[in-house]
């Protein structure tokens, strides 16, 4: 067990704000405290204890050391930095409100929340109440979901590009959706992204990001109102390495019915951990500088990108798209292409070159999977050879430097 005296931020009086604090327990040193740089995870658990005997959460250490007064903690990340705070919130980049939820369906440390429906813009997704729990970690990356909702998600992108094919800008280009859905290798996974169009939008990310709709959790408040919690292109996107692509910072997951709302989730939000009193605070907040931050709604109205998004003074096609929702997501019981099934797979870059045929997939493309074995099973087979020549040198090399010894006595 490693235990020392902690100081917890940059703002602290020494000897009157340090903490005993057991942060460790190894079976070896090495020194490596003094050379590496400082990453790993800070157990944050809603539990006075974390395991092992004597060690605790970090809030609660400083809360019992009297350095805090109430068992709280608060994170706020953005997509490049960010800050955490321990025994209360600071409001100053607030962009709107505090919302308390209460923290439900609680198991020993996790943090939960009940989730009312989704819905992209105005437009709610069918049947959505059935994935019920909202499971916050800021240490999982990416978010998760349940795989029924997964395709649902991929569905209701397709439906709104769809339903909104018909609007152009002045130059004739579309006004939404200005991407290609596929499925592509970013970044060592297959995701699904969006094609982006460099040359178009050089210096213009925040404007293609606004040409996609803003998805929309409704939580449960401590009043049991629901209220709701958008999740924004500027942080469901991210541009992919390459540059010629923005993918979906999400995936799937074995749960059947929880959303993983892991820190892309999070990001430009800033979340307060009431453990004493049980609730989560959640407002809109400027975490980090972004210069395609999308700020709320207001962006999309500026922008005259509101499909969807106004109720009132509908255009025809609007009064579809939300009509469509009123009447059960009938809109489901079409024939969509699934995420990974019907939609052309990029194996590497972003050059068209690389699609495979339409409805097909790289887990569908059996010419391809053919040759990737053959070509694997020839490199084993060169390896094999590589060694086989290898030890036959060394079994040589010895045999000489034997004979060698034996001239020599």
């Amino acid at each position: 067990m490693v235990k020392d005296q902690v100081y917890f931020g940059d703002d602290y009086s020494f000897g009157h704000d340090g903490f005993m604090f057991s942060f460790g327990c190894v079976s070896e040193e090495t020194n490596l405290f003094y050379d590496q740089r400082a990453d790993g995870i800070l157990g944050l658990g809603m539990s006075q204890r974390i395991g092992v005997w004597e060690q605790k959460p970090i809030y609660e250490a400083m809360y019992s050391a009297n350095v805090t007064q109430k068992r709280m903690f608060s994170m706020c990340l953005g997509k490049d930095g960010g800050f955490m705070q321990v025994g209360g919130f600071n409001e100053e980049r607030h962009i709107e409100q505090v919302e308390w939820m209460p923290l439900t369906h609680n198991t020993g440390t996790n943090y939960k929340l009940s989730l009312y429906s989704i819905a992209f813009n105005q437009h709610q997704i069918q049947a959505s109440s059935q994935w019920s729990v909202g499971f916050v970690d800021s240490g999982t990356t990416f978010s998760y979901f349940p795989k029924t909702l997964w395709d649902q998600l991929m569905l209701h992108f397709d439906y709104f590009c769809e339903q909104t094919t018909l609007f152009r800008e002045d130059d004739g280009q579309r006004k939404y959706c200005h991407g290609q859905r596929f499925m592509a290798y970013s970044q060592g996974s297959l995701s699904a992204c969006f094609k982006f169009d460099r040359e178009r939008f050089e210096g213009r990310h925040k404007d293609f990001l606004l040409g996609y709709p803003m998805i929309r959790f409704k939580l449960a408040n401590a009043q049991g109102r629901a209220v709701n919690f958008i999740w924004y292109p500027s942080e469901y996107l991210y541009l992919d390495p390459e540059g010629d692509k923005y993918c979906f910072a999400g995936d799937t997951h074995a749960s059947s019915y929880e959303v993983m709302f892991g820190s892309t989730l999070m990001r430009q939000h800033h979340f307060i951990f009431d453990v004493e009193n049980k609730q989560l605070g959640i407002a809109r907040a400027k975490c980090s500088p972004d210069p395609n931050f999308i700020a709320s709604f207001m962006d999309y109205l500026s922008a005259g990108k509101d499909f969807g998004i106004r109720t009132e003074n509908l255009t025809a096609q609007e009064e579809r798209y939300l009509d469509k929702c009123a009447h059960a997501g009938q809109h489901s019981k079409q024939t969509y292409p699934t995420p990974n099934k019907n939609y052309p797979v990029i194996s590497n870059g972003g050059s068209n070159n690389n699609y495979y045929p339409p409805g097909k997939s790289s887990e569908d493309s059996g010419g391809s999977q053919l040759l990737q074995f053959f070509l694997r099973l020839l490199g084993l087979l060169a390896l094999i050879f590589l060694c086989v020549f290898c030890y036959s040198l060394f079994k040589e090399a010895l045999l000489v430097l034997k004979r060698f010894i034996e001239k020599r006595q």
